[in-house]
């Protein structure tokens, strides 16, 4: 048996999270203040809406930024409107925003680093700076993943989701209209057909989705450094 398998093993039976403290604090080390946590929505049409698109390419449209700025959090998000390909937008803003960040927080990052290189294939121009960025990426999914953290609740789920409950008991995706990315892409594609009141509301929704992801994530740090500090 591998040693995650093992480590759910032992949870269960004990009733008890498991962590290996020398192994997380390790990887908190490798995380260069300042910092923020950085979440992306994609939208993957069937039918390809925006010229030159393919069928259920990943088009992002959406990111929220969390950080810390003395001692307040801090929320950025920025919104791509569904009519128009705002892409090269989206990805200036990102790179403008997380700029001044030496760490970028984030939670599975394979689907964002999917998005920064298809945006470096289409704005080679920015090939270098979304380099940069990538450098910066630090994975919190990585010591859950690796087994180094486990808590029976997760049920042997290592989604953000099934973390969610154990880093915030007050902040939950369980009160969001939304409650999955998948939801979120087909909520925002619902947006060809509203009108702008609806639409209004429909983008609050999906902003405060986006905004609790980045906001778990970027608690999930905290959270580890309580484990070891104990």
């Amino acid at each position: 048996q591998n040693k995650e398998i093992q480590i759910q093993v032992k949870a269960v039976k004990e009733n008890k999270e498991q962590f290996n403290s020398n192994l997380i604090q390790q990887f908190i080390s490798t995380v260069k203040e300042p910092y923020c946590s950085l979440d992306i929505e994609v939208w993957m049409s069937a039918i390809p809406y925006y010229d030159g698109t393919k069928s259920f390419q990943q088009i992002p449209f959406l990111f929220s930024m969390i950080s810390d700025e003395s001692g307040e959090l801090k929320n950025y998000s920025y919104f791509k409107p569904i009519e128009e390909d705002l892409r090269k937008d989206f990805l200036e803003r990102i790179l403008i925003e997380t700029k001044k960040f030496n760490s970028i927080l984030m939670f599975d990052k394979s689907l964002e680093e999917t998005v920064l290189n298809q945006l470096a294939e289409l704005y080679p121009e920015y090939r270098s700076d979304i380099s940069d960025l990538k450098s910066k990426i630090i994975d919190l999914a990585e010591p859950i993943r690796k087994g180094n953290y486990y808590h029976p609740d997760m049920k042997g789920n290592f989604t953000l989701k099934s973390i969610a409950p154990l880093v915030n008991q007050e902040a939950g995706f369980e009160n969001l209209d939304i409650q999955s990315g998948i939801t979120a892409m087909y909520i925002y594609e619902s947006l060809l057909e509203l009108n702008a009141i609806e639409a209004e509301q429909i983008k609050q929704q999906l902003v405060d989705y986006c905004e609790m992801d980045a906001l778990i994530t970027y608690q999930l740090l905290s959270f580890f450094n309580s484990k070891v500090d104990n």
